[in-house]
């Protein structure tokens, strides 16, 4: 029996829409936003079609289903810097990249490299399902290297059999995504088996084997992380947090890379888009998202909303006003 991804595998991820939509180009948009940039095609006679696309990210990870409502051809021209790995479930896909073509299915899926360029058609109806994954992360956990991933995807293959196990567990369990969104150390430990599992599984070049967990992490770093908390609105910097612990910046740098896969201040940046985002999702008050924003220590506008995008796959206004509405 072939192993594959269907439909009732991700069953959890339809509790995130991220859009439904009538036209091309702002489906095009909203899926450039926090997938990839792509030019969306829809086939001859195709005729009041509804786009729909549901859309989680947990830290370093992105996993969308996409349904187009009729035949598509896609064109990504090379300008993503991170990794894509797309299947269709339902209905077909045929991918060309290079001189290479294949058929997508639930079991026959593609590998995007970062900055490759590829074309594909989709059937009426097919959907499809994309994760993806930051090439930040990706370093992260590969010593600073970057794989070049085998284009084509066999989900058949035995060695891939841990990938998919973890991977239809956790978006057919709604109460595993609640803990992932929730809890940072889960996430981290969810990319980290995702990554060795892909990379353990599927040929690739280059690169390095995944670091192994480093188990408990030191008082340093539990420390750190409630000071930042308990600070989150004050200007904060390497230096006011290693002393407020009693360790040099280094050390706690290292222990930081080493036991959460990240920074001081990329942590100091996380926890407070959390924030920005919890107190947006009350709206228990008249505010403004630059306003919410500021009282957080983010003055670059503009950055922030694409930090805050890419970590939850819609605008911070978006959040703002669903909860108005309620």
């Amino acid at each position: 029996m072939h192993q594959s991804i269907a439909p009732h595998a991700y069953s959890a991820l339809r509790r995130w829409r991220h859009f439904e939509l009538d036209t091309a180009e702002e489906a095009q948009s909203r899926i450039a936003n926090v997938l990839h940039p792509h030019k969306l095609t829809p086939g001859r006679h195709m005729r009041d079609a509804r786009y729909r696309m549901d859309y989680l990210r947990l830290s370093g990870l992105g996993f969308a289903a996409i349904n187009h409502g009729g035949p598509m051809h896609l064109d990504s021209h090379g300008s993503n810097d991170d990794y894509l790995l797309l299947f269709c479930p339902s209905g077909t896909g045929i991918v060309q990249f290079g001189t290479e073509e294949f058929e997508l299915s639930g079991r026959l899926g593609f590998a995007y490299n970062p900055g490759q360029s590829f074309r594909a058609v989709f059937s009426k109806d097919n959907e499809q399902l994309v994760f993806r994954l930051d090439a930040d992360m990706v370093r992260r956990h590969t010593d600073g290297a970057l794989p070049l991933l085998r284009s084509r995807i066999d989900l058949d293959e035995p060695a891939m059999q841990p990938w998919l196990a973890l991977v239809t567990t956790l978006l057919s369990n709604p109460a595993m995504l609640d803990q992932a969104r929730t809890n940072r150390l889960v996430a981290a430990h969810l990319e980290q088996l995702l990554i060795t599992f892909l990379l353990r599984g599927h040929p690739h070049h280059g690169g390095r084997e995944p670091r192994r967990s480093a188990g408990i992490a030191p008082a340093s770093v539990r420390r750190s992380e409630d000071f930042i908390r308990q600070n989150a609105t004050r200007p904060l910097d390497l230096g006011a947090i290693a002393t407020a612990v009693g360790v040099p910046q280094r050390t706690l740098q290292e222990a930081f890379r080493r036991f959460r896969d990240t920074s001081p201040m990329q942590f100091v940046r996380d926890v407070r888009l959390d924030a920005v985002r919890e107190r947006l999702s009350r709206a228990d008050g008249p505010c403004t998202v630059a306003e919410v924003a500021l009282e957080f220590g983010f003055g670059h506008l503009s950055r922030f909303s694409q930090d805050y995008r890419r970590r939850y796959g819609e605008n911070p206004s978006e959040t703002l006003a669903r909860a108005q509405r309620r």
